[in-house]
């Protein structure tokens, strides 16, 4: 009969250690300059602030997305190189090293349309879009 007991007591004490990874596991804390996207089964159905918060296990999922003004470096660093080459208007070739300073002022649209590699797949590209004919039309003497 105590056996039977022990195990009993042995199983109740299992679940709620489980249970209780569990809870741990989906608590987060979102950072100040910081949101956390939440996805349910995939879809988002909401941003999260700064602050700790709960998801729900095996169905929810967080990104977090820097809301921070952030700088991008264009130009040659310890990681990459990317330097803007650009002809200007009398075919002189130019490199250029420059940062621009952005911020994220809605998380959820940029992360619909980039999935969280806003960067790479807009920011770069459309900074690069911008500046290069604004400077082929430029004489290199008058830089």
């Amino acid at each position: 009969m105590e056996l039977k007991k022990f195990f009993k007591m042995g199983g109740f004490v299992g679940v709620a250690i489980f249970l209780l990874i569990l809870a741990l596991t989906n608590c987060y804390t979102v950072d100040t300059g910081e949101v956390a996207i939440i996805s349910t089964f995939g879809k988002i159905t909401k941003v999260e602030n700064e602050g700790l918060h709960v998801k729900i296990p095996f169905v929810q999922g967080k990104t977090f997305m820097e809301t921070r003004e952030k700088t991008y470096i264009f130009g040659r660093t310890d990681e990459m190189d990317t330097t803007m080459e650009v002809s200007t208007k009398d075919m002189q070739s130019i490199k250029l090293e420059f940062t621009v300073q952005a911020s994220i002022t809605d998380p959820e649209k940029l992360y619909r349309a980039f999935n969280n590699k806003h960067e790479q797949r807009f920011i770069r590209p459309r900074v690069k879009e911008l500046y290069k004919p604004l400077l082929q039309n430029i004489l290199l003497k008058n830089l």
